[in-house]
């Protein structure tokens, strides 16, 4: 398991499907989006397995993730000088093992070009205001992972133990 380092910084990093997203960029040149294919829960499962062994065999630090059907959630620890190389990796790997591997649909591409990440240490939520039925921590840290974890319910994704434990294997665990 990696060892935290002082200089490391907590990053929400939001993966997407190709096509599942409308980016800004498509909006302004008047360009249309195609049907995303949603990944089914064996293709969710794989793609975890394959993420996760990603992430321990390069020795990143994942505090927390969740997969759903169109995007992934995860928090990676990390200096902000490292983020985009482990990201880059992490797409680029998972998405040439994904399309070799997967008996579902084949893809040409399985990643959006871009992603979505935030640092999280800066940040406390007391500065925000509360909105009712959500998942309030004192930090932004704690709300979300609280939110990662509990994104397949959000979303009416099926419980899965097997993808829970498959996911639970590759988490940095604090001592």
């Amino acid at each position: 398991m990696p060892k935290m380092i002082e200089d490391q910084y907590n990053f929400h990093v939001v993966l997407t499907l190709h096509n599942s997203r409308t980016s800004s960029r498509m909006m302004k040149y008047n360009i249309s989006k195609a049907s995303c294919v949603p990944l089914v829960l064996d293709e969710q499962k794989l793609l975890a397995r394959i993420i996760g062994n990603i992430i321990t065999d390069s020795g990143f630090c994942c505090r927390a993730f969740n997969i759903c059907g169109d995007h992934v959630h995860m928090i990676l620890q990390c200096e902000a000088e490292e983020l985009t190389k482990q990201v880059q990796k992490i797409k680029s790997i998972s998405s040439k093992l994904f399309n070799r591997q997967n008996l579902h649909v084949k893809r040409k591409r399985l990643w959006t070009q871009k992603f979505f990440s935030k640092s999280m240490d800066e940040i406390q939520l007391g500065e925000f205001s509360k909105r009712s039925g959500g998942l309030f921590k004192p930090t932004y840290t704690q709300n979300t992972m609280s939110y990662i974890m509990y994104n397949r319910e959000k979303h009416g994704l099926e419980k899965s133990k097997e993808l829970e434990e498959i996911i639970s294997r590759f988490l940095y665990k604090e001592l």
